[in-house]
């Protein structure tokens, strides 16, 4: 296998739990990896992210997603995800999409601060 970036959207306080979990199961230490969120500037209507969206970018060490949410750490499907490459945004020389925001966060403490956001946005 091989890592692979992805994008993975976030609406609700249960998409950031079962992230958090998938990220910190124990069969996943050294294969999933939360890098940083993205805030979309605008909506991408056929790619299914909403400018109210927050959009975890990590990296995983499986060549299928869905199946590894599942059989790895037990979540159902139901989440939306993309590998970057297949989306065909312009990134930077690190691999980051141009004119997203990237918010500064304390990393250690990503799910609380992706919940706070959530709920401001949603107001």
């Amino acid at each position: 296998m091989s890592y692979k970036a992805y994008l993975f959207r976030l609406r609700t306080k249960q998409d950031v739990d079962d992230l958090d979990k998938y990220i910190n199961h124990s069969n996943m230490d050294g294969i999933a990896f939360f890098d940083f969120f993205y805030i979309p500037k605008k909506k991408y209507a056929p790619l299914k992210f909403e400018k109210t969206d927050l959009v975890a970018a990590i990296t995983v060490d499986r060549g299928d997603l869905a199946e590894s949410l599942q059989d790895e750490a037990g979540l159902q499907s139901g989440h939306y995800f993309e590998r970057l490459e297949r989306l065909g945004f312009a990134t930077d020389a690190k691999n980051r999409i141009h004119k997203w925001e990237i918010p500064e966060i304390n990393h250690a403490r990503w799910p609380t601060w992706a919940k706070k956001h959530l709920k401001e946005v949603m107001k």
